[in-house]
């Protein structure tokens, strides 16, 4: 008996000292550009379905106030991750922020001017005489001296009313303002759903192609740890895949964690978003995957327009090799 019982010990012992140790995940944060909407949902679905925690990462998200902020919090290494619109990546590298894309996840950025349609705006020119809503410092207002020079505007007859975001949207919803410079898939669905019919003017319809809110990271990140990088871009790929084939029920899986989400609103905002995620050049790639037409066109507009001074080349700011099938 005395026999038996050590024999087991020692298989017992045997087993411990062979199996394998369960490696801690590896803790990682995101700084979004932006606050929660249906146009980050998938990251949360990430973290909420277990796509992060598949590739042993304990992934924290942390909302934003706007890409400059997130530019400079990864290149402070402040944050593993964040998200920011490929104009702000583009200026931040410039500055010396030591900083790189790893996943261009909107293709298209998004950006547009958005009319109430009583206020006889059907094309760009249309803006010159009428109060066009902005907030200081954002992308969009970044971006509007590229669509003035490209479709030769009189800037002097376009009254720029200057605000924080949520009061631009209630300045057009309460008709103070004749439009605002939005994302389409944001503001634009905001504000249809507060009753205003709106015409929707993208940047990228009148010269302003530009690639949008993209996923960063240090380039000692990319370097030290390229394998945390791969293992995130494939989670985040999963996630977005799984949001966009099943937007209802990601918008439920969600719901599970935080039941006060407007279901409806987040879930139009993600179906928007959905139309800008690829370009032509990319439909038959991976989310993620960056266009470099799209990032060409990105750098040479703020070349040309902002008087960006550099000598690098587009795919400077970009890298596509974490991208997989």
């Amino acid at each position: 008996m005395r026999v038996t019982k050590l024999i087991a010990v020692l298989l017992a012992a045997a087993a411990f000292v062979q199996a394998p140790f369960a490696a801690a995940a590896d803790k990682a944060t995101l700084r979004l550009n932006w606050l929660f909407s249906g146009l980050n949902l998938p990251y949360y679905l990430g973290v909420t379905k277990g796509y992060y925690a598949a590739e042993n990462i304990d992934l924290t998200i942390l909302e934003g106030r706007g890409s400059g902020i997130a530019v400079q919090a990864v290149g402070a290494k402040s944050e593993t991750f964040g998200t920011a619109d490929a104009a702000s990546i583009i200026a931040g590298v410039i500055k010396g922020v030591p900083i790189v894309t790893v996943m261009s996840t909107y293709g298209n950025a998004g950006w547009a001017v958005i009319a109430r349609s009583d206020r006889g705006i059907s094309k760009i020119k249309d803006i010159e005489g009428k109060t066009v809503a902005v907030t200081a410092g954002d992308a969009l207002s970044q971006l509007f001296p590229d669509v003035v020079a490209i479709n030769k505007l009189d800037a002097s007859k376009v009254r720029l009313a200057y605000m924080d975001p949520t009061a631009k949207l209630a300045a057009v919803i309460a008709g103070k303002a004749d439009a605002l410079m939005a994302h389409m898939a944001g503001e634009g669905v905001r504000i249809r759903r507060a009753g205003v019919a709106v015409k929707i003017i993208p940047f990228s319809d009148v010269g302003v192609e530009q690639v949008g809110v993209s996923v960063m990271a240090h380039t000692d990140t990319v370097r030290d740890n390229p394998a945390l990088v791969r293992r995130f871009v494939k989670a985040t790929q999963s996630a977005w895949d799984d949001a966009l084939r099943n937007p209802e029920g990601a918008i439920e899986a969600y719901a599970k964690t935080k039941p006060d989400v407007n279901r409806s609103l987040t879930l139009e905002e993600l179906k928007m978003a959905a139309d800008l995620i690829r370009v032509p050049e990319t439909r038959d790639k991976p989310i993620g995957f960056g266009s470099p037409r799209g990032w060409e066109s990105t750098l040479e507009i703020m070349k040309k327009y902002r008087d960006l001074k550099t000598d690098l080349p587009s795919t400077a700011f970009y890298v596509n090799r974490f991208i997989s099938d």
